[in-house]
């Protein structure tokens, strides 16, 4: 279980990714980078990456009144990927990913 730093720091991450500041991007090897706000424009700018706020919609319309937990962005085989760590109503915890670019759910996991 998480505490209660641990949320606070997940909780001011979604708020500056949610403002198009901060993206963790890791890379095939598993390395994660901060990249800049200019990196994110330009990931918006070129298609590769839709904006957070829809990506949302996208598990909202599946699991409404869900609660972010985390989020993450990866560079997988040259596509980006959200993972997005959800808390549901019942208490339980779902891991889904879904294509940075489209907005389309690839894998929705129930977390232990």
């Amino acid at each position: 279980m998480r505490n209660a730093r641990s949320k606070t720091i997940t909780l001011l991450a979604l708020s500056a990714l949610l403002s198009g500041l901060l993206l963790c991007v890791a890379s095939p090897a598993g390395n994660a980078d901060e990249i800049n706000q200019d990196e994110v424009l330009e990931l918006r700018r070129s298609g590769l990456v839709a904006p957070f706020q829809q990506i949302l919609q996208a598990v909202t319309l599946r699991y409404p009144g869900l609660q972010v937990l985390e989020v993450e962005l990866e560079a997988e085989n040259g596509k980006y990927l959200y993972e997005i760590d959800i808390l549901l109503g019942d208490g339980s915890v779902r891991e889904v990913e879904i294509d940075a670019a489209s907005g389309t759910i690839l894998d929705d996991e129930l977390e232990d």
